[in-house]
């Protein structure tokens, strides 16, 4: 039983948030398919509300990581167990060790829980609030690129595929604009694109390619 348990842990570690952030895209195709057939009804609010869930499922899952990490490094070997009340070496080529919080005792887990676990996480939520900026600026000069609610789509698209998948994603969502655009106005005669069909396939191609591109691209080094 107690092992079946360590399993189920580890495998809510390793895929958790991955089924998790692929739940919410498939939450995003359904309103996304609502909000086409029913020009009337906004889904901004409920857009809102996803990407609220988003940030929080990262932060649970980076703080599930740091748990378990101190939990194997406690009933682990004498070294695991030494790491976790030591400090950063101060003389080792790094401007984090002049940091005096990592300095002190427990200094050495917190600076590994923070590049190891919660840096994506604060990276990813940046870049989507950056983009999510840009999107915004975008629609005050070009608002025909935009439905109502996907400005938080493309923000929410963003925070989904995370850093460093974000790289993968912004070149998916311009080829996709240029080839959506290039149907439309070919087989269905309509001249202009708005851009939430583009968010969304982007998002997707990233999820599934992202396994196989980020190591051809060594997209691994970015995250810290």
């Amino acid at each position: 039983e107690k092992e079946s348990k360590n399993m189920f842990f580890d495998f809510t570690l390793q895929y958790g948030l991955k089924i998790f952030l692929w739940f919410i895209f498939a939450i995003v195709i359904f309103f996304y398919t609502i909000r086409v057939r029913r020009d009337e009804r906004d889904v901004d609010k409920q857009i809102g509300w996803l990407i609220f869930a988003s940030v929080g499922g990262r932060i649970i899952d980076a703080a599930l990581k740091t748990a378990g990490q101190y939990y194997l490094w406690l009933h682990g070997s004498r070294l695991t167990q030494f790491f976790l009340g030591a400090g950063l070496n101060y003389d080792l080529p790094s401007t984090f060790n002049k940091v005096s919080i990592f300095q002190g005792s427990g200094g050495y887990f917190l600076f590994y829980s923070l590049t190891r676990f919660w840096f994506s996480v604060f990276a990813s939520i940046l870049i989507a609030l950056i983009f999510g900026a840009f999107l915004k600026v975008l629609k005050r000069r070009k608002e025909r690129f935009f439905e109502s609610g996907e400005v938080k789509l493309g923000t929410l698209t963003a925070l989904l595929v995370g850093w460093p998948n974000f790289i993968i994603f912004l070149p998916i969502v311009f080829g996709s604009v240029l080839l959506v655009s290039a149907i439309r106005s070919i087989f269905f005669k309509i001249r202009y694109t708005t851009l939430g069909l583009s968010f969304t396939v982007a998002c997707g191609a990233t999820l599934i390619l992202s396994s196989t591109i980020g190591p051809l691209l060594n997209l691994n080094v970015l995250k810290i």
